[in-house]
Protein backbone atom coordinates (compact mmCIF):
# COMPACT_ATOMS: atom_id res chain seq x y z
CA UNK A 1 0.00 0.00 0.00
CA UNK A 2 2.57 2.68 -1.09
CA UNK A 3 5.69 2.39 1.33
CA UNK A 4 7.77 -0.76 2.69
CA UNK A 5 10.06 -0.36 5.11
CA UNK A 6 12.83 -2.53 6.66
CA UNK A 7 15.62 -1.36 8.95
CA UNK A 8 17.55 -0.71 5.99
CA UNK A 9 15.52 -0.12 2.53
CA UNK A 10 12.68 2.47 2.50
CA UNK A 11 10.69 2.20 -0.68
CA UNK A 12 8.26 4.41 -2.26
CA UNK A 13 6.09 3.16 -5.07
CA UNK A 14 4.77 6.27 -6.09
CA UNK A 15 1.72 6.61 -4.53
CA UNK A 16 2.76 9.00 -2.07
CA UNK A 17 1.88 7.42 1.41
CA UNK A 18 4.02 7.20 4.71
CA UNK A 19 4.11 4.46 7.46
CA UNK A 20 3.09 6.34 10.78
CA UNK A 21 6.23 8.42 11.94
CA UNK A 22 8.20 9.07 8.72
CA UNK A 23 7.94 11.84 6.74
CA UNK A 24 9.40 13.72 3.89
CA UNK A 25 12.74 16.19 5.51
CA UNK A 26 12.15 19.63 4.92
CA UNK A 27 14.75 21.80 3.32
CA UNK A 28 15.90 22.98 0.02
CA UNK A 29 17.62 19.94 -2.30
CA UNK A 30 20.21 21.50 -4.42
CA UNK A 31 23.10 20.26 -4.31
CA UNK A 32 24.52 22.70 -1.73
CA UNK A 33 22.48 22.56 1.58
CA UNK A 34 22.94 19.90 3.67
CA UNK A 35 20.54 21.17 6.77
CA UNK A 36 16.92 19.65 6.65
CA UNK A 37 14.38 19.39 9.57
CA UNK A 38 11.88 17.19 10.80
CA UNK A 39 8.58 19.24 11.55
CA UNK A 40 8.33 16.90 14.52
CA UNK A 41 10.63 16.64 17.22
CA UNK A 42 12.26 12.80 17.96
CA UNK A 43 14.13 10.75 19.60
CA UNK A 44 17.41 10.70 18.72
CA UNK A 45 17.89 6.84 19.34
CA UNK A 46 14.97 5.94 17.08
CA UNK A 47 15.51 7.48 14.41
CA UNK A 48 16.75 6.18 10.88
CA UNK A 49 17.34 8.35 7.53
CA UNK A 50 17.27 7.44 3.83
CA UNK A 51 18.43 8.69 0.75
CA UNK A 52 16.74 7.32 -2.50
CA UNK A 53 15.45 4.70 0.06
CA UNK A 54 19.18 3.83 1.36
CA UNK A 55 19.49 3.94 5.13
CA UNK A 56 22.43 6.48 5.57
CA UNK A 57 24.93 5.84 8.94
CA UNK A 58 24.73 8.70 11.67
CA UNK A 59 28.17 10.44 12.16
CA UNK A 60 29.07 8.72 8.75
CA UNK A 61 26.37 10.54 6.82
CA UNK A 62 25.01 12.74 9.16
CA UNK A 63 24.15 14.15 12.48
CA UNK A 64 21.52 15.42 14.45
CA UNK A 65 20.81 18.46 16.15
CA UNK A 66 17.78 19.84 18.55
CA UNK A 67 15.71 16.39 18.08
CA UNK A 68 14.57 18.03 14.43
CA UNK A 69 17.66 18.78 12.43
CA UNK A 70 19.64 16.59 10.42
CA UNK A 71 22.93 17.98 8.67
CA UNK A 72 24.26 15.90 6.46
CA UNK A 73 28.25 15.45 5.65
CA UNK A 74 27.11 15.87 1.79
CA UNK A 75 24.44 17.84 -0.27
CA UNK A 76 21.55 16.23 -2.15
CA UNK A 77 21.28 16.36 -5.29
CA UNK A 78 18.10 17.51 -6.91
CA UNK A 79 15.67 14.89 -7.16
CA UNK A 80 16.97 12.97 -4.40
CA UNK A 81 14.27 12.48 -1.43
CA UNK A 82 15.21 12.48 1.64
CA UNK A 83 12.93 10.08 3.87
CA UNK A 84 13.28 10.49 7.98
CA UNK A 85 11.54 7.57 10.22
CA UNK A 86 10.98 7.85 14.07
Amino acid sequence: NGVSYDKDIFVDDGIGEFPNNSQVLIGVINGSNNIFKSSARFDVKNVSVFVNGIKQNIIADYQISNNNTITFTFSPNIGETLIINY
